[in-house]
């Protein structure tokens, strides 16, 4: 029998993948039934068999993400293996090739460029870096951007890595670094790779009667500039919010830079009325679509409708045209109203009442952890943020953006004292609707924002500031807040869930509790029409009904004492 694994080429499934590791003659069996028995379950806690797994790392690697320790039912220490049998038998078969932990060691110049870091975490991502290229016969005074540029590649593509791009970036960030030692005072200078996707050109790049026109446009959206508040204005339309403003602006760049992807000269596209013109629209939404797999999805649908908004309100398009446009929106609309399909397959996870538990016992359970843990450092800091940031998102559900602009401001207290009512008041210029909201926190979430905000919070402060989130230079980036949140939850319960699920999650909770109360619902998402709740939550209790239905069924299956015996 063949010793030799079948090629990459060949192996191209999961299924492929264990017929190549069973034939590995060289192996002692028990060590290929360790690597078949992990390529299993892998399949097995996706819900696929092992023919409609892809052996591409870069598929696996966004799985692994995906699974937890608590999620697949393994403790800690068998989730690293499971990870790590999937890692060698992929290594095995050259599909990877690049190890998350080497045991070659690395040359003696390269061990005096690791010992020049002080850094933990960054002398890893250069020991990662020196042991790849060592393998490789690259000494450090070899290294370029192109030495650079075909490890960060080959990581990406190859590798099993968490983040791969970042191990990369951070390889990059610490070489320049070790650069101003005496260690490293031969070396080149590296380009840090900017990992960032970008499909939309900087506004720079576009003449300026575009960026006149598309900064007037917006202009027209804004509350201060055109629709000051007047209630004799017969306008009849309010102002959008400043989030609305921005992803106009972001649509329309997109839609702009897709049309410069076709072969359009960006100096071309002098106005917006170039991008609603009927055939640039086509062309520019084509592209789109291919990015996105040829697929229709609501984020396509909404750039149709874009233009479609363009054409009539700002560019005052013909009549003729207009309805072209409109007829891209139909053949472009997924079909889909409310709630996507992603949105609706996570809340599945809340028909089993042990994964709502667990989500509402979080809070505090990360918050025991931190303070148990806490030895003045930030890793504790982190936890006691994202115990506090659950909390308020599972009595308020409030949007992400809105979460991190609170401040102290906006928590109002009756009285001194523990046994104060508090209160979050929230003025509508920081709310996507534009309308206020108020409601009174449950004293356990009280308890826990309080000690985040006296114990924990003054750790993250770098100057005095009101955040209740902090970051470097006022609140919390939105988009690390957010991925912070998911990954806790991830984490410490195998939920997979963004922040904006909390709304969906509370819609659902109420309702199954209460069938058909869509109005409470509407009022506590703060929905402007009882139309869009129901556009959104209207018929998430059929799980509930079902689940009733099959109650009264297990009742008459449910064994009964022989009446006859009795007697």
């Amino acid at each position: 029998m063949s010793t030799e694994i079948l090629s990459r080429g060949a192996v191209q499934t999961f299924a492929e993948l264990i017929e190549a590791i069973i034939r590995r003659t060289d192996l002692p069996p028990r060590r290929r039934q360790d690597l078949v028995s992990a390529l299993r379950r892998f399949c097995r806690y996706q819900h696929r068999e092992p023919t409609e797994v892809s052996t591409e790392p870069t598929s696996v690697r966004r799985e692994l993400a995906q699974m937890s320790p608590m999620g697949t039912g393994l403790s800690r220490g068998s989730f690293r293996n499971l990870k790590s049998l999937v890692g060698q038998a992929l290594l095995m078969a050259g599909i990877a090739t690049v190890r998350r932990r080497s045991r070659i060691l690395p040359s003696p110049a390269w061990r005096l460029i690791i010992e020049a870091v002080d850094d933990r975490h960054r002398r890893y991502s250069m020991s990662h870096f020196s042991r790849h290229l060592t393998a490789r016969g690259v000494e450090p005074t070899d290294v370029d951007d192109d030495v650079m540029g075909r490890y960060r590649d080959e990581v990406i593509s190859k590798s099993l890595l968490t983040r791969p791009g970042q191990a990369a970036r951070e390889a990059v960030l610490t070489w320049n670094l070790v650069r101003g030692t005496a260690a490293g005072r031969d070396l080149r200078e590296l380009t840090v790779p900017d990992n960032r996707r970008r499909y939309a050109l900087p506004l720079d790049s576009f003449p300026s009667s575009f960026r006149e026109d598309l900064s007037a446009c917006l202009a027209s959206l804004r509350d201060d500039e055109v629709f000051p508040d007047d209630p004799f204005d017969e306008r009849g339309r309010s102002a959008a919010s400043p989030d609305t403003i921005a992803s106009w602006r972001k649509q329309i760049l997109a839609i702009a830079s897709a049309l410069v992807e076709t072969g359009r000269d960006p100096h071309s596209i002098r106005s917006l009325a170039d991008l609603v013109d009927p055939e640039a629209a086509k062309a520019a939404l084509t592209v789109v679509w291919r990015r996105l797999g040829q697929r229709q999805t609501g984020y396509l649908h909404n750039l149709a409708l874009r233009l479609v908004n363009l054409g009539r309100h700002w560019v005052d398009l013909p009549s003729k045209d207009l309805e072209r446009l409109r007829t891209l929106r139909r053949r472009l609309d997924p079909g889909k109203g409310g709630m996507t399909e992603n949105n609706r397959r996570k809340l599945l996870q809340f028909a089993d009442p042990t994964n709502v538990k667990r989500l509402l016992q979080l809070p505090q359970r990360l918050m025991n952890e931190a303070v148990r843990r806490d030895r003045g450092g930030v890793s504790e800091v982190v936890l006691a943020q994202s115990a506090a940031t659950i909390a308020i998102e599972l009595v308020a559900m409030l949007r992400i953006r809105t979460l991190v602009s609170l401040t102290e401001a906006h928590i109002l207290r009756s009285r001194p004292g523990r046994r104060a009512i508090v209160h979050l008041v929230i003025p509508g210029s920081i709310t996507k609707n534009r309308k206020p909201l108020e409601l009174a926190l449950p004293p356990w979430v009280v308890e826990l924002v309080d000690l985040y905000w006296h114990r924990f919070r003054p750790r993250l402060l770098s100057q005095p500031g009101p955040w209740l989130f902090p970051g470097r230079n006022g609140p919390k980036d939105r988009g690390g807040m957010s991925k912070q949140i998911s990954q806790a939850i991830l984490k410490q319960t195998g939920l997979r869930m963004h922040t904006h699920l909390f709304r969906h999650f509370a819609g659902l909770l109420y309702l199954t509790r209460f069938p058909g109360d869509y109005e409470t619902v509407r009022q506590l998402l703060g929905h402007r029409s009882i139309e869009t709740t129901m556009r959104f939550y209207c018929g998430m209790e059929q799980v509930t009904a079902f689940l009733r239905y099959d109650a009264i069924i297990s009742s008459y299956l449910t064994p009964e004492e022989d009446e006859d015996a009795a007697d």
